[in-house]
């Protein structure tokens, strides 16, 4: 007979025991691949913020201004911006630019028909709305009213920022700011949309405005602080940084950083990846514990059935194979039935999504409250064959142990 046969036997033989074993793998693959897919739903998730809301793919900005941007150096500005997008969309067809203004700002300060008004900070960006349609979504976020138009005092307000000064569509109001040159400025805008932005940060600080009412107001020209551009996905991050550069001139006195650079966020989602590697070897390694100790009840309540096998000439190697084909057995319907069930709670929540939004208060992320896990199948096929190489491997010091047993010892054991 088969040492295949024979383990699959024994494996029937003491279901509780069995099941237990498969159980223990299976929640632990279950889990890893569970954190694996909201870990890359969050990847996901975050590089989509990043490049539409702040930095794009690629950011290209003065010089200087990084280096002093702490203190609104709306000076150190693109004044051939428009050269420069069309110098940028040339060089590929998939590459989207657009230019914006990000500055700070006051709103609703207290005036002389309202002096007990409470300044309400808040950031502010001037964009052009046609351009951006396809590059951050803006009307897809739309809880009521419209975006602003060209050429209007019309101001678009996150949700929670509307509620701290209490404004709906319809309202006015005003702003007020420090111009390019250092002077104050303000102008009172009329709301024509409130958006429910999925970012917490966003939500409760940022409004957006006509790119040349933001030009207007902070006297700035026709200049603007920053292009953001993206491929889509089609470029890396290195070959459009290498595409944008190529067309920055001397005179242009800017620089493009890619936004892996510029975000500290994507750095500890690194680390967190990591991590997850560790907290998948530890998983396992407990999981594996439960295998190794219930081969030794095994072997210990087998004792006289080892002591017969080896009597009838089943060779020490036989016996490390045949108890680890049901070690590994094990495994394989552990693992098979672990990873089936991570796919599946992915998938559930990846339709539904998995609310945050109460542990991110306060919190300035640039993740969004729900986040959608993803299936990666990579990392999926990963821990199939790692969570069963350690389980099926953790059988190998007791099964040694059984192999080392005298025949004539084994049978007097009661």
């Amino acid at each position: 007979m088969k040492l295949s046969t024979i383990a699959f036997r024994n494996i029937s033989r003491n279901r509780r025991r069995s099941l237990l074993c498969i159980l223990a793998i299976a929640l632990a693959a279950m889990t890893i691949v569970f954190l694996f897919s909201l870990l890359a739903g969050m990847k996901a998730d975050l590089k989509w913020n990043v490049q539409s809301f702040f930095t794009g793919q690629i950011r290209v900005r003065h010089e200087g201004y990084d280096e002093k941007e702490m203190l609104n150096p709306l000076h150190l500005r693109l004044e051939n911006w428009e050269r420069m997008i069309r110098n940028i969309e040339s060089r590929d067809v998939s590459l989207q630019a657009v230019p914006r203004i990000p500055f700070p700002a006051f709103l609703e300060p207290p005036t002389v028909s309202n002096p007990d008004a409470v300044n309400t900070s808040a950031m502010g960006v001037g964009l052009d709305f046609e351009r951006e349609k396809d590059f951050q979504h803006l009307d897809k976020y739309l809880a009521t009213g419209r975006l602003p138009e060209k050429g209007r005092f019309e101001i678009l307000l996150g949700a929670g920022l509307a509620r701290k000064i209490k404004k709906g569509v319809g309202d006015t109001v005003t702003l007020m700011t420090t111009t390019m040159r250092r002077g104050p400025n303000a102008a009172t805008f009329t709301v024509t949309g409130i958006a429910a932005f999925t970012v917490a940060a966003m939500n409760q600080s940022y409004f957006y405005i006509p790119l040349d009412r933001a030009q207007h107001v902070l006297r700035m020209g026709d200049s603007v602080v920053e292009i953001l551009v993206k491929s889509g996905g089609e470029l890396s991050d290195r070959e459009a940084g290498t595409l944008v550069a190529g067309i920055i001139t001397p005179e242009d006195k800017a620089v493009a950083r890619d936004w892996r650079e510029l975000n500290l966020m994507v750095r500890w989602i690194d680390i967190a990846d990591i991590s997850y590697n560790f907290m998948a070897l530890i998983f396992f390694v407990l999981a594996s514990t439960v295998i190794a100790n219930s081969v030794m009840m095994i072997i210990y309540e087998r004792m006289r059935e080892i002591g017969t096998i080896g009597a009838l000439g089943m060779e020490g190697g036989e016996i490390v194979r045949l108890f680890f084909l049901e070690a590994f057995f094990m495994s394989l319907i552990g693992t098979a039935a672990g990873v089936a069930l991570g796919a599946g709670i992915t998938a559930v929540f990846g339709t539904t999504g998995i609310d945050f939004s109460s542990g991110m208060q306060g919190v300035d992320f640039d993740i969004s409250s729900l986040i959608y896990p993803r299936l990666n199948v990579k990392s999926t096929v990963f821990v199939f064959f790692y969570s069963l190489a350690v389980a099926s491997l953790s059988s190998l010091i007791p099964t040694r142990q059984a192999a080392r047993i005298e025949p004539v010892e084994a049978l007097r054991h009661v």
